[in-house]
């Protein structure tokens, strides 16, 4: 009688090696690692640029409560603070060229007024500033 010999199957890979494993969990890093890279400099962009929205924000307001409701001050500089934000108002008037006898303090003249907004960002190790000006008319006070 001859034995029965049990079947013999070629076993089928049922896992990974240890060195495919490796090569993925390193892929895998270095790509997590990108990612991570490229969200945290898009999230300082928005910092950033919310920083400057408030600061241009802050600057227009300066601009336009300047001689809005009363005449416009003989103070030529004004300074300010507005959280991490400090500003500048400077105002000068413009001579049109006529004779200073000519001219009453209730009379309407032009000036310009120049805002400088600046602040410290954490993303950059320099101050951050901005300029505008803007040629306004008004009534000067003595």
């Amino acid at each position: 009688m001859t034995a029965i010999q049990p079947a013999v199957r070629a076993r089928p890979d049922t896992g990974f090696t240890l060195m495919e494993t490796l090569v993925a969990l390193t892929i895998f890093s270095v790509g997590l690692l990108m990612f991570e890279q490229t969200i945290s400099s898009a999230w300082r962009g928005i910092n950033a640029a919310n920083a400057k929205t408030a600061a241009v924000t802050l600057a227009l307001s300066v601009l336009e409560g300047t001689g809005a409701d009363a005449a416009f001050t003989s103070e030529p500089e004004t300074v300010g603070q507005s959280g991490i934000y400090e500003w500048r108002r400077r105002i000068w008037v413009i001579d049109h060229g006529s004779a200073p006898t000519e001219r009453t303090s209730d009379e309407v003249t032009d000036f310009w007024v120049e805002v400088e907004v600046s602040w410290r960002d954490a993303a950059s190790p320099k101050p951050q500033s901005i300029h505008y000006r803007l040629l306004k008319s008004g009534r000067k006070t003595s």
